[in-house]
């Protein structure tokens, strides 16, 4: 990959909001103590990554369709999830000094379309290698957690949010890399694992022993690659720039199904070139990138 990569060119951008007005989403959703401790921590950013349509189609109508298609499917989702339509307020009071924050529902959650000169191979080379009538099964508890008789309004004794919210930096020189796993390499290990002990270990015990990390991020349980969004099955998943640090490791369902398990990996140059030149390790990896 070049050394200086190409720029993000931004060709539109929008606002899409539920596809028909709530009334729930009229009134200010207030935080609660668990929301106002969570406001120093960044969003999540996980990014699929597609093949291309056949040279066949056109590129322009595909696009074209595919985004109509993408806002209808958000507009419709955020009927159930309507919160995520909004934007966080802060209200500022001089007497007391005080600062009142709050989620405007009715905003509208940001829609960008930009492109990018790259292939998927240069995102996932290595680096240090040597209307609708819809319903949910469980629908979102709304209500926010007080107790009867506590009022929902939480002022903070600040009034400004550098009083209150820490800005975290990942260090600069941070790697990360996706190393997949099969789920017939997964049971080489267990069978392994469990054969040289006398205590029951399972598939997630036996990857995270492998890896000396036996604290994850997210779960196998979670299969992120059923999220098509109308384009097949992702090649890839990758992580944003958000909450990376040296040594976290996050874990998700396979892109085979299966008992697969895909470990994204965050660490330092010279840890992830050490952990690329493990032979048991990368034995056990059936892809990387």
């Amino acid at each position: 990959m070049s050394t200086n990569p190409p720029k993000i060119r931004y060709i539109s951008e929008s606002f899409i909001k539920p596809q028909y007005a709530l009334e729930e989403s009229k009134r200010p959703l207030y935080l609660t103590p668990w929301d106002l401790a969570m406001l120093s921590g960044k969003y999540m950013q996980k990014d699929f990554l597609f093949t291309k349509p056949p040279a066949s189609n056109s590129q322009e109508d595909f696009i074209k369709s595919l985004l109509d298609r993408l806002k209808h499917s958000l507009s419709v989702t955020l009927l159930h999830f309507y919160p995520l339509a909004g934007c966080l307020v802060t209200q500022k009071n001089e007497n007391p000094p005080s600062s009142l924050i709050f989620v405007d529902c009715s905003a509208g959650a940001k829609f960008i379309y930009a492109d990018l000169d790259m292939t998927i191979s240069d995102i996932l080379s290595p680096i240090d290698a040597q209307g609708n009538n819809i319903s949910i099964t469980r629908p979102p508890i709304d209500k926010r957690g007080f107790p009867d008789g506590v009022s929902t309004i939480i002022k903070l004794p600040f009034t400004h949010q550098d009083e209150f919210i820490s800005r975290f930096k990942a260090p600069k020189l941070i790697r990360e890399r996706t190393f997949q796993f099969s789920s017939e390499s997964i049971a080489k290990l267990k069978a392994k694992a469990n054969a040289e002990s006398n205590n029951k270990i399972s598939s997630f015990q036996t990857l995270s022993a492998l890896v000396w990390s036996v604290t994850m991020a997210s779960s196998p349980r979670f299969n992120v690659y059923e999220n098509e969004f109308g384009m097949g099955i992702a090649v890839a998943l990758c992580c944003g720039n958000a909450n990376k640090f040296d040594v976290k490791v996050s874990s998700y369902q396979g892109r085979e199904g299966g008992g697969s398990i895909d470990l994204d990996v965050c660490l330092l140059p010279e840890s992830m070139s050490a952990l690329e030149s493990d032979e048991e390790f990368m034995d056990a990896v059936s892809l990387s990138h």
